[in-house]
């Protein structure tokens, strides 16, 4: 019996090793997205200043995958901690480190952190660099009906360059909203959510279900 019970907490050990090695390579793979945004948004943008306003709105064919991508990442790393959470350290008292995460007085720190400068532009980092695009393209799109000459303002446009622009404009401005929308989906990870569906999960299998009877035909 000690034997069985000493291979199951072997395994039990194994699989909790896993997770947490899964848990890390995701992190570091979303970090790596956030660099490649960057990058490539800075590259766009510094094109767009130089040859044409264009390249600012092709900014958002970047800053909106990578941001979904970013949140399927948030919703993996919150389903495997409360994962390890509910099925480990609930059963044990070596290993805290997922059940941390909720402590009320960590909780409370990282909320203090949230509303700070940092905090904020780590957050909404995806909706400022869409907003950033967006004022940049319309500043620059609205720069091409005005001219100087000898200290008096000229405004020039055809009828059709002006609808052009105007249509391009809401474009922009569609964009920017649609960065901003899915920027705040991708927080709070959804704890709760999780929770409940991890839990319920495991309740059921408490009570006799197998894993089994779940799986996808």
């Amino acid at each position: 019996m000690n034997i069985k019970n000493d291979i199951t907490i072997h395994e039990n050990e194994l699989v909790y090793s896993t997770l947490r090695n899964e848990l890390i390579v995701i992190e570091e793979m979303q970090r790596n997205m956030y660099i490649y945004m960057y990058s490539i948004f800075a590259v766009l943008y510094a094109v767009g200043v130089q040859f044409g306003n264009i390249f600012f709105l092709l900014t958002y064919i970047v800053l909106i995958p990578f941001q979904c991508k970013i949140d399927l990442y948030n919703w993996s790393i919150t389903k495997m901690s409360i994962y390890i959470r509910v099925f480990f350290e609930e059963k044990r008292n070596d290993i805290h480190w997922e059940s941390l995460q909720t402590y009320p007085l960590l909780m409370r720190e990282e909320k203090y952190k949230k509303g700070t400068i940092a905090g904020i532009l780590s957050q909404y980092d995806t909706a400022l660099l869409g907003c950033l695009a967006m004022i940049s393209f319309i500043v620059m799109e609205l720069k091409k009906f005005f001219s100087y000459s000898e200290n008096t303002i000229i405004i020039s446009c055809s009828k059709e360059s002006l609808i052009i622009s105007c249509c391009l404009i809401i474009i922009s401005v569609v964009l920017a909203f649609y960065t901003i929308v899915i920027t705040k989906q991708s927080f709070p990870k959804k704890d709760i959510e999780a929770f409940n569906i991890i839990e319920r999960y495991k309740n059921d299998l408490e009570s006799g279900h197998l894993p089994s009877e779940y799986r996808i035909n």
